[in-house]
């Protein structure tokens, strides 16, 4: 039961991010996928006939290449095992799936109806471990705020990762208005709020460009605030260096001296790397990028969308050269709609004022900073690998000016010099004074990307879109907090929940464990992080049920 009764609240609508979006096979519903090559069960599921062979020689190819320098790579065989490898991700001339590709798209149907579909069937069941709304909780962990919003007003937007970015803006719109209807005779809501998290900012940046353009469109306003969660308002300079190849001047040194060395762990076999031939070795990385732009980036739009703005025009060029216009059957498509989402980028904080002053939409900004690119073990730790990696301030995966647009930072461990209007960080790296919306924006200390972790941020989602909190003069929530993960926690109270059930166990153990639940527990509930003492009573707790 939520906390909402009586009050007059606006549907909460989550725009996911990147690889939030669940999957699978047709022929396999149970399995779990998120569109990217990894998961060995899916990636040879009825592999192409000579598929493994062209892998076999590729790897040939190009071990010749690092011990000799010669260039035995070509093309052809980068496309062939490409094609192979990335099948179940690459669409059709008409930005279509292959269809043995089945997304889960959730529609307008609320997390309480969610509970009540079968992941697999898309049939009614009662069983929460067949629930989709199980998958849907694992990608955005807000599972104890329905129960203060309500499960039936909350929604989630989801889309391919392949996708077009205008058509994901369409979808968008008539979803809103499906929302909207689904609550005619719940709240008689007329308005969503919108809660891009990451990727999804792109999203909803092409959505008001598309929809809330010139005073006509402004008027059929159905979004009454944007509460975005380390969202890629201006992109990621991680992937821009990707796509330009750009490793910085001692990419060599962090590549086989760093990366590669923890990779092999290894000293022996480490020392026979160094027989490799590194500028072999780049050019074949390069030619690799270049084979992933052809036949899997540049065939959707939704990945140019997370070039900032202030690098398209130089990265533009490379991307759409008359070559590539004439491999790539989509690009044109492709090139049409990147030119359309980098003018609205350039115009973007001007249409968000705008839209705040006409239509009394709110803005509200939540992000991580003071970390470099990839400077955690994740899935996107090979960005530290890239040229941005030293001269950024981020959340390991965005830099901070797109997570909370305006904002001026200097790179992680960096200060900046304080003036007579400043709003400084407690590390002096970030000044919120130049944010767009300087006073509805919040940042966290070392906070890594994936922001979920973090129940303090949540929480202040959720409060906003309650109307408790307003900006950054409530005292709940500091402008500047420090990070949270509270995976361990959970675990931890969930196994001393096990073990005070146990009849046998000790009653000075049962104290113990008791008091040190009620201060993980009582840490959960407070709102002004504390890294290092939350951390320590959860290792506590660890302590007494491990």
């Amino acid at each position: 039961m939520s906390n909402t009764k009586g009050k007059a609240i606006a549907p909460i609508v989550f725009v996911t991010g990147i690889g939030q979006t669940w999957s699978s096979l047709k022929s396999d519903p149970d399995h779990r996928w998120n569109l990217f090559p990894g998961d060995t069960e899916v990636l040879f599921h009825d592999f192409p006939k000579g598929g493994k062979r062209r892998i076999a020689g590729f790897a040939l190819q190009a071990l010749r290449t690092a011990l000799t320098g010669s260039d035995c790579v070509k093309e052809k065989h980068i496309d062939g095992v490409l094609k192979d490898v990335l099948r179940w991700c690459i669409v059709d001339n008409d930005g279509n799936l292959p269809a043995e590709v089945d997304v889960r798209i959730y529609g307008a149907r609320s997390f309480a109806e969610l509970q009540h579909v079968d992941f697999a069937t898309g049939e009614y069941t009662d069983d929460e471990g067949k629930s989709l709304l199980r998958r849907v909780y694992t990608d955005v962990p807000c599972k104890d705020l329905a129960a203060v919003y309500g499960a039936e007003n909350m929604y989630c937007f989801n889309y391919s990762t392949f996708s077009d970015l205008y058509t994901d803006a369409d979808k968008l719109h008539e979803m809103i208005k499906g929302v909207i209807e689904d609550q005619k005779n719940k709240t008689g809501a007329k308005q969503v709020i919108l809660i891009p998290m990451s990727m999804g900012a792109t999203v909803v940046s092409a959505y008001l460009d598309k929809y809330y353009t010139d005073e006509g469109s402004i008027g059929e306003n159905l979004v009454s605030k944007v509460i975005s969660i380390v969202g890629a308002w201006d992109g990621s300079h991680g992937m821009a260096d990707l796509l330009e190849c750009n490793g910085g001047k001692d990419w060599n040194e962090k590549f086989y001296d760093t990366f590669l060395r923890d990779a092999v762990d290894n000293d022996s076999l480490f020392k026979c790397l160094n027989l490799i031939n590194r500028e072999a070795v780049n050019k074949l990385l390069v030619k690799l990028v270049d084979g992933l732009l052809d036949n899997l980036l540049l065939n959707t739009s939704a990945f140019m969308a997370l070039i900032p703005k202030g690098r398209f025009d130089k990265l533009a060029p490379k991307l759409f050269s008359e070559a590539r216009m004439a491999k790539v059957p989509r690009l044109a498509v492709v090139k049409a709609e990147a030119e359309r989402y980098h003018a609205a980028q350039c115009n973007l904080q001007n249409r968000m004022k705008a839209l705040h002053e006409k239509c009394g939409i709110g803005f509200y900004f939540l992000a991580g900073y003071n970390m470099p690119f990839g400077g955690i073990q994740s899935d996107f730790e090979f960005l530290g690998l890239l040229g941005s990696a030293k001269t950024a301030n981020t959340d390991t995966v965005i830099q901070v000016e797109s997570t909370v647009p305006g904002t001026t930072s200097v790179p992680f461990g960096q200060k900046l010099t304080a003036n007579e209007n400043s709003i400084l960080s407690p590390d002096g790296s970030v000044d919120a004074a130049t944010a767009w919306f300087a006073d509805t924006s919040w940042y966290f200390e070392d906070q890594e990307h994936e922001l979920g972790t973090n129940n303090t941020a949540l929480k202040l989602a959720v409060d906003i879109a309650l109307g408790e909190v307003e900006n950054t003069q409530n005292q709940k929530y500091p402008q500047f907090n420090e990070s949270r993960d509270i995976r361990k926690a959970v675990k931890y109270l969930r196994e001393a929940a096990e073990e005070l059930e146990e009849k046998d166990l000790p009653a000075e153990k049962r104290e113990q464990i008791l008091a040190a639940v009620k201060d993980v527990e009582d840490m959960l509930a407070r709102t002004h992080n504390n890294r290092k003492a939350d951390d320590a009573l959860v290792e506590k707790l660890k302590e007494l049920v491990d």
